[in-house]
C-alpha cells in the first residue's frame, strides 16, 4: 500500500519541512465530513447519498443528477435539505486533526459547518477565517489565522446561496471569481492535499487543469491525493497532475502525518528566538506574531558560509555575505553608523536617516552593511522583511513593549514612508532611530509623506577607483570575474568602471567588460519565449514595487517549462525570491532587469504588462486598495502613466489600457492614467479632442469612487483647459478648484494629508493669474487658509514652498 514509507528520505524531510512550516494547502471534499454528525446527531450525506434525496422530496427521476435536483428545489426544501442538514455540526475522525497541523489555506468544496466545530476544539494552530467564494480576495498577515474558503456556499450564510449546478459554477469559474481563479492558480505550483474527492468533479478538474509533474515548486513537499479506494485511472491521473496517491482514509494519512511530523511548531514558535526575546514574557502572542511578520532581527554576527553567489549576481547580501566582507567597503557607511549613534543618544534631533541614491548605487548593500556593524556593536536592530505595508497602530503598539533602544532598518522607503511617520507619531517609545533607503527620484514623494518630521538625508555612492579595485579583486577571489583585464590589467580596469554604478560595474567584470546594452541583449536572446516573459514581468513588478509579485501570479505568466531553472543563478535570465517565505519572485540583478525590460521588444513587454495585470486582477478589490495590500500598490504602480507605462510601452499604452479594461473598469485608478495618458497625448498634439476625453476618463474616475486621488486628478486635468479657445478661464478654474478643495477636505476628515493636491491647486490659481482671471473672493479665502496649512505641515517641500510663496504674493 503506497504511504509514506514509499518516499525516499529527502522527500520525508521536504514533506516535514513544509508541514511544520504551515506551506501546505488543503482541498476538501465531501469524504472528510462523512463520519462527522449535524445539529441533530444524524450522519452527513456523501453527494451520491444527498443526489437521492434530493430527487426524492423533488418527485424527480432517481437518476437524476445533484445539480439539477438541488435546483429543483424551493426555498424551504433549501432550508430543510440543505442549510439545516448540514448545519451546527460535530465533526468526525477525519476532520478533527485538520486543526492540529499550520495550512496556509483551506479550500472545501462541502457546505457544512464541520470545520466550525473542529477549530472549536482544543490544541488547535490556527484562528480560521472563513470565506464565501463570492467574497473579495484577501489575504492573511500571518499563520497564526488561515483562510477557510468555501467554493460552493457555506450553511453559516445561507441567504448567499449555494451553488451545485455545474453550469452555474462554471459560469462563476468563467466569470473570475476572485477565490476560485486564485485557487486555479496556486493549484499548479503550491504543495496539496486533495482529500475526500475524486479527480474527475467538474470543479477539481477545472483547478488541475494546469498543474502538471512539471509545474511543481521544487523547494516544497510533494503533494498528495487521498483516496482509500483507488482505480487505474485515479493513479495515471495522479501522475499526469503531479500529485503522489496515498492509499488510505483522511484518518489514516493524518496519523501517518502525525507520527511523521510529531514536532509541529505553532506559529509563535516558528518566530525565532532572538525577536522573541524581544519582548517581555507577558506581552499578547498575537502583537509578537504580528511584529515578526514585519520585521526581523538584525544578527550580531552570522555564520560565515557560501560563496557569495547570488550576491555577485546583484541579488542584496545575505548577513552571511557581510560576514564574510563579500560587499565592497565604501566611504558612506562610515558616514551613517556615527549619525545613526547620535541620533540614539539624542544627540541630534533628527528621528530618520535617509539614503538616497540612484538606482544600482548599492544603497541595499550598504544598508545592510550599516545594519549589520551596529548589531555587531550591540545595538538592537531590526529590518522590515514584508512585502505588505507596516500596520502603524500594530507596530507602535509592539515597539511600547520593547525595552531596548534600537534602530529600525526600511529599504525601498517609498513604500513605507506615511506609516513610518505615522508609527512615530503614535508611538510611546521615542529612542528608535529609522534608517532607509530609497532611489533618489522619490525623494519628492518622500519628503511629502514624511511631513513636519525631522529626518537627514545623506548620499555619496559614486563609485570610486579604490571601490572600483576591490570590487574586482571580489570577483576575482570568487572566481567570478568574466574580464581578462580583471586579472591582466585591474587598475586600468578599475579606472574605467569608476564611472559606473556598481551594480552596472559588477555586470560588466562577469561579462567581460561588455556594455549593459549588450548584455541585456546577449542574456535576453538566449533565453526561451516563456522565460522571457516571466522574466520581463518580475522585472517590470519590480521597477513598481521593490519586493516584486507574488511567485504564482509571475508563473502563471506564461508556460511553465524551465520555471524551476530559471531560479539557478546561472540561467540566462535569473529569478530570485525577495522574501524569506519565498512567496514574491524578483529577478536576480534588478539592474540588469530594469535595462532588459527597457530594450527588449516592445511587444514583449506589452505581454508582460497585460499577464500581470490579468494576474492581479482577482486580487485587487477596493477592500485590498484600502488595506494597501502588496497587490493592490503593485497594481497601481503598474497602471501608472507618467512614471512606468510611458517608459516601457511609449505609444503602446492604449493597447495596454484597452486590452486589461474588463479586468479594471471598475477601478478608478485606471481610468485616472487613462485621462493622464491622453492628457499626455493633448500636450504633444495639442488636439482639443484628446483634453477633452481626458476630461471625461477624469470624471468618470470621480464617478466610480469619490477619492481625493480621482479627484485630483481630475482637478490636474480640468486646469489644462485653462486657455483653450472658447473656455472660460475663472470657469474651468473654480471647477478644478472645488475638484481640489474637496479632496484636499476628504483627506483632512480622514486624518490624512497629501501635497499632491495642494501643489495642484496652487499651481492652477497662478497659472488662472497668469492668464488673466482671478479666483473669486472665496476661492481666494480658501488658498490662503489652504498655503497656511500646507506650508506648517510640508516643511521639508521646496516645490510647495516655491509654489506657494509666489501665490501669495500674487493674491
Amino acid at each position: 500500500m503506497p504511504r509514506f514509507e514509499n518516499l525516499t528520505p529527502l522527500e520525508k524531510a521536504a514533506l516535514a519541512a513544509s508541514v511544520r512550516a504551515g506551506d501546505y494547502n488543503l482541498l476538501l471534499g465531501a469524504g472528510v465530513s462523512l463520519d462527522s454528525t449535524n445539529g441533530d446527531g444524524v450522519g452527513l450525506l456523501s453527494g451520491n447519498a444527498l443526489r437521492r434525496r434530493l430527487c426524492e422530496v423533488t418527485q424527480l427521476s432517481e437518476t437524476t443528477s445533484l445539480q439539477r435536483a438541488a435546483s429543483a428545489l424551493t426555498p424551504s426544501q433549501i432550508d430543510v435539505e440543505l442549510t439545516q442538514r448540514f448545519s451546527r455540526c460535530k465533526s468526525g475522525p477525519s476532520a478533527q486533526p485538520i486543526p492540529r497541523f499550520l495550512w496556509k489555506r483551506i479550500f472545501t468544496l462541502n457546505i457544512d459547518d464541520v470545520l466550525d466545530e473542529a477549530y472549536t476544539r482544543p490544541g488547535n494552530m490556527q484562528r480560521p477565517e472563513p470565506h464565501h467564494f463570492r467574497d473579495v480576495y484577501s489575504e492573511t498577515r500571518s499563520l497564526e489565522a488561515v483562510p477557510v474558503v468555501y467554493l460552493h456556499g457555506a450553511t453559516r450564510e445561507p441567504a448567499r446561496s449555494y451553488v451545485f449546478d455545474r453550469s452555474a459554477y462554471a459560469g462563476l469559474m468563467a466569470d473570475d471569481n476572485a477565490w476560485m481563479r486564485v485557487l486555479a492558480e496556486v493549484m499548479p505550483a503550491e504543495p496539496f492535499f486533495v482529500i475526500g474527492t475524486s479527480l474527475d468533479e467538474v470543479d477539481v478538474t477545472f483547478y488541475l487543469a494546469k498543474r502538471t509533474a512539471d509545474t511543481q515548486r521544487s523547494d516544497r513537499g510533494l503533494s498528495f491525493l487521498v483516496e482509500p479506494y483507488p482505480d487505474k485511472l485515479t493513479q495515471l491521473e495522479c501522475d499526469r497532475h503531479g500529485l503522489r496517491l496515498y492509499e488510505g482514509t483522511a484518518v489514516e494519512f493524518f496519523a501517518d502525518l502525525e507520527a511523521l511530523v510529531p514536532d509541529r511548531p505553532g506559529a509563535y514558535d516558528l518566530i525565532p528566538k532572538s525577536t522573541r526575546d524581544l519582548f517581555p514574557v507577558t506581552a499578547p502572542t498575537s502583537v509578537v506574531i504580528s511584529f515578526s511578520e514585519d520585521f526581523e532581527r538584525v544578527p550580531g554576527s552570522a555564520p560565515v558560509k557560501g560563496e557569495g553567489v547570488r550576491f555577485a549576481s546583484g541579488h542584496p547580501p545575505t548577513w552571511s555575505d557581510l560576514a564574510r566582507h563579500w560587499d565592497v567597503g565604501r566611504a558612506l557607511t562610515s558616514r551613517i553608523r556615527p549619525i545613526v549613534e547620535a541620533m540614539l543618544a539624542k544627540k541630534l534631533p533628527e528621528r530618520a536617516l535617509l539614503v538616497l541614491e540612484t538606482a544600482g548605487t548599492g544603497k541595499s548593500t550598504v544598508l545592510r552593511r550599516a545594519a549589520y556593524d551596529l548589531a555587531g556593536n550591540g545595538v538592537v536592530v531590526v529590518a522590515a522583511k514584508s512585502i505588505s505595508r507596516l500596520e502603524p497602530q500594530t507596530i507602535a503598539e509592539a515597539l511600547d513593549l520593547i525595552d531596548d533602544p534600537m534602530v529600525i532598518v526600511v529599504d525601498d522607503l517609498a513604500e513605507q514612508a506615511s506609516q513610518l511617520k505615522a508609527i512615530i507619531d503614535i508611538a510611546e517609545k521615542t529612542d528608535f532611530v529609522v534608517l532607509a533607503a530609497e532611489r533618489s527620484y522619490r525623494r519628492r514623494h518622500i519628503t511629502r509623506a514624511m511631513g513636519e518630521l525631522p529626518y537627514r538625508i545623506v548620499d555619496g555612492l559614486d563609485l570610486t577607483k579604490p571601490e572600483a579595485a576591490q570590487l574586482i579583486s571580489s570577483y576575482v577571489l570568487r572566481g567570478s570575474a568574466g574580464s581578462y583585464l580583471a586579472t591582466s590589467q585591474p587598475d586600468a580596469f578599475a579606472h574605467e568602471l569608476s564611472c559606473d554604478p556598481i551594480a552596472v560595474a559588477g555586470c560588466k567584470i562577469k561579462n567581460d567588460m561588455r556594455p549593459l546594452d549588450a548584455i541585456a541583449t546577449s542574456t535576453y536572446n538566449a533565453a526561451r519565449p516563456n522565460e522571457r516573459v516571466r522574466y520581463l514581468a518580475a522585472a517590470i513588478a519590480q521597477v513598481c514595487m521593490r519586493g516584486g509579485a507574488r511567485y504564482e501570479i509571475i508563473q502563471n505568466t506564461a508556460e511553465f517549462g524551465g520555471w524551476n531553472d530559471q531560479f539557478e543563478a546561472a540561467h540566462p535570465l535569473p529569478l530570485d525570491w525577495s522574501d524569506a517565505r519565498k512567496d514574491f519572485v524578483i529577478p536576480l540583478n534588478a539592474a540588469l532587469a530594469e535595462r532588459t525590460a527597457t530594450i527588449a521588444p516592445t511587444e514583449d513587454v506589452l505581454v508582460a504588462f497585460q499577464k500581470l495585470a490579468k494576474g492581479l486582477a482577482s486580487r485587487v478589490s477596493r477592500n485590498s486598495i484600502k488595506r494597501r495590500t502588496p497587490e493592490a500598490r503593485l497594481a497601481g504602480r503598474l497602471f501608472d502613466y507618467d512614471d512606468i507605462v510611458s517608459q516601457f510601452l511609449g505609444d503602446d499604452a492604449s493597447l495596454f489600457y484597452a486590452s486589461v479594461q474588463r479586468d479594471w473598469q471598475w477601478n478608478s485608478r485606471y481610468w485616472e492614467q487613462i485621462a493622464l495618458y491622453k492628457l499626455s497625448l493633448f500636450r504633444r498634439a495639442c488636439n482639443a479632442d484628446l483634453l477633452q476625453e481626458a476630461v471625461q476618463h477624469a470624471r468618470h474616475a470621480v464617478a466610480v469612487e469619490l477619492h481625493p486621488h480621482p479627484l485630483t486628478t481630475l482637478g490636474k486635468v480640468l486646469l489644462a483647459q485653462i486657455g483653450q479657445p472658447s473656455l472660460s478661464a475663472n470657469a474651468v478654474y473654480a471647477d478644478a478648484h472645488d475638484a481640489l478643495n474637496r479632496a484636499i477636505t476628504i483627506e483632512r476628515k480622514r486624518s490624512r494629508v497629501s501635497v499632491h493636491a495642494y501643489v495642484t491647486l496652487f499651481r492652477g490659481a497662478d497659472l488662472l493669474i497668469q492668464r488673466g482671471g482671478y479666483p473669486s473672493d472665496r476661492e481666494v479665502e480658501e488658498l490662503l487658509a489652504h498655503i497656511e496649512i500646507a506650508t506648517e505641515y510640508f516643511q521639508h517641500d521646496l516645490e510647495l514652498k516655491e509654489t506657494s510663496d509666489h501665490l501669495r504674493r500674487s493674491l
